[in-house]
């Protein structure tokens, strides 16, 4: 079977100075909103293009990632692979799912999302005069870590990608 990442989904108390963050950070703008959802109290907006950016691992945190890792490979029927530090990955055809333990005390879900940046530096810079939670290489938005690599940065196995925009 072959799968592609298309999507993020990423909630917030604040949804206007998310996607502010998100669009001053990462250089993202708000190309979509979903009227559907307003029934149900939500609001969804999509940043363009977010599916041609170059997400390059996604990291799920759940408490046995080995388990859950060999459910989600057996359900894709896609071969898990071994990635940074030994964490079970599953290859897809444009980013890598990677499965960790949960370390910042919120439990399951997503942890992580690794992009490729045309200038990581800039994007870092405008986080810090944004006030967004700076770690190393990495930004927190909208609760999640964005690690910003270099733009021509490629995981171990992973196929240089294709007519993709990278990053700011």
């Amino acid at each position: 079977m072959w799968l592609r990442l298309r999507q993020i989904c990423l909630v917030a108390h604040d949804l206007a100075e998310a996607l502010e963050d998100i669009q001053s950070v990462l250089g993202l703008a708000v190309c979509f909103v979903d009227s559907h959802v307003g029934k149900y109290g939500l609001v969804c907006c999509t940043a363009s293009p977010w599916h041609f950016r170059a997400p390059q691992a996604a990291q799920t945190k759940a408490p046995d990632p080995d388990g859950l890792a060999r459910r989600w490979s057996a359900i894709a029927e896609i071969s898990l692979v071994a990635g940074p530090g030994g964490a079970p990955e599953i290859p897809l055809g444009n980013a890598r799912l990677r499965f960790v333990p949960p370390t910042d005390g919120r439990g399951e879900g997503l942890g992580g999302i690794d992009l490729r940046a045309v200038d990581a530096q800039a994007a870092l810079a405008a986080a810090r005069t944004r006030g967004c939670p700076l770690e190393g290489r990495g930004v927190t938005l909208c609760g999640t870590r964005f690690r910003l690599l270099a733009n021509s940065a490629t995981l171990p196995g992973r196929v240089p990608p294709g007519g993709e925009t990278p990053i700011r």
